[in-house]
């Protein structure tokens, strides 16, 4: 049997074709992104979810292990056309885009969003009611994260959280421009 191994957190970002097999030996930049060289977010944002999510068999050494990998990785399989949020909904959670790609329909506007993109932060930050569907593009996957573990997240991962916050007041311009 043919297959590509990933001995250490990741699989190639091409697949060949081939069934992937991956070990994650540890999540520590993710429990403590301090430790680690500033600028890992495509690594922490991309690679490793990624590799996750293809992965057909995961190996982790430790239990330890395993139990940040369900903690930090809560993946959801997509179909097209899937309505992931819709408008007027309370915020109960945030995505961010592993593979495919979904459309913000807005009033005046869609917006495609792909890979490495994520949304569903504008509710959770203003404590407003969702203000645009969002729908599922084709085939693909999302990592949830759940509202209540939002704060919790934003403290430990201060980078993380000055560009969700970034891209969040970015987001609140361009909704308010297209909303007049």
């Amino acid at each position: 049997m043919q297959l590509v191994h990933g001995p250490a957190n990741s699989l190639p970002l091409l697949g060949f074709g081939l069934p992937g097999v991956v070990t994650i030996h540890d999540l520590a930049i993710y429990d403590h992104p301090e430790w680690f060289p500033a600028g890992q977010w495509f690594a922490t944002r991309v690679v490793v979810p990624q590799s996750v999510n293809r992965a057909r068999v995961i190996i982790c050494p430790s239990t330890a292990t395993s139990k940040a990998l369900v903690r930090h990785f809560r993946s959801r399989f997509l179909v097209p056309d899937e309505m992931i949020i819709r408008k007027g909904e309370r915020g109960r959670g945030m995505f961010f885009i592993s593979s495919g790609a979904v459309e913000v329909v807005l009033p005046s506007e869609r917006i495609r969003l792909g890979s490495g993109e994520f949304f569903g932060e504008m509710a959770l930050l203003t404590r407003r009611r969702r203000q645009a569907d969002v729908i599922s593009l084709g085939y693909g996957r999302v990592l949830e994260l759940p509202g209540a573990d939002l704060q919790r997240f934003l403290s430990h991962y201060p980078r993380a959280k000055a560009e969700i916050e970034r891209i969040g007041e970015e987001r609140a311009r361009t909704g308010e421009r297209l909303n007049a």
